[in-house]
């Protein structure tokens, strides 16, 4: 584990989904200020990386809710992971319900490293029981 602004991070291994090279790229460097290891796409990336184990996804929800049912859908050896999803202002309740059971946060762009650390944190807490 390393610190980072005094937290303790795990080495979180993302897997980025986007089909925008440009908002992929934004995206890439958000999660990597956020303190976040981001694996290169699976097309590009070298057999031991798209072996991997992926303990977090980043999903692009900034396009609309037909291009982010096509990325949910290609989820592949990350489903059933913790999804960290990127919507357009105003879009959360449309993005909620494209999402597959388990644990998601959704934050709407733009944002902050210390918005994506707090999403990470969301997703990482254990749930309370009352």
């Amino acid at each position: 584990m390393r610190r980072l602004n005094g937290e303790r991070q795990a080495g979180e291994r993302v897997l980025l989904l986007s089909d925008d090279d440009r908002r992929g790229e934004l995206l890439r460097r958000l999660l990597f200020a956020a303190g976040l290891r981001v694996l290169p796409d699976a097309a590009r990336a070298s057999p031991a990386l798209r072996s991997a184990p992926v303990t977090l996804v980043a999903l692009d929800a900034t396009a609309g809710a037909a291009r982010a049912r096509g990325l949910i859908g290609g989820l592949g050896r990350a489903s059933g992971r913790p999804i960290l999803v990127f919507a357009a202002r105003g879009e959360r309740a449309m993005v909620r319900t494209l999402l597959p059971a388990g644990p998601a946060a959704i934050l709407e762009m733009p944002a902050s490293p210390d918005q994506v650390r707090a999403g990470l944190r969301r997703l990482t807490q254990p749930a309370l029981l009352l």
